[in-house]
């Protein structure tokens, strides 16, 4: 099993996964106010330890694993976490980027005027 967690100042997104579901069907999902729970962190992560931006609470690893009887924690920021899921994004996570959609719609318009005038010219 892996609890999967994305902690920002607002909002805090958390999954369950597991081992035979694989990262692209989790077992259970849930979005929570931060507010509600004081002991989520937002704010940059080194070497294990997040010193939470604007309180005092430091978090690391070890401490979260032994306090909270997980076989194991890793903390990552979400860069990192974005980058270890490109390897298994799917065809169908991918989105192109609004620009090329407009250029790829301007291109087809041309297209379509450019076959229009041919016929009727």
């Amino acid at each position: 099993m892996l609890l999967a967690g994305d902690v920002n100042g607002t909002r805090t997104d958390l999954a369950i996964f597991s081992v035979e579901g694989g990262p692209h069907a989790p077992l259970t999902q849930a979005k929570v106010h931060s507010a509600d729970y004081p002991s989520d962190v937002a704010g940059p992560l080194s070497n294990g330890h997040v010193k939470v931006t604007n309180l005092p609470p430091e978090i690391d690893e070890l401490s979260l694993a032994r306090d909270r009887q997980f076989e194991c924690v890793h903390l990552l920021n979400d860069v990192e976490a974005v980058a270890r899921a490109i390897p298994i994004l799917r065809p169908k996570d991918l989105l192109e980027p609004l620009p090329a959609i407009q250029k790829r719609e301007k291109l087809t318009r041309l297209h379509e005027n450019a076959q229009a005038n041919r016929i009727s010219g």
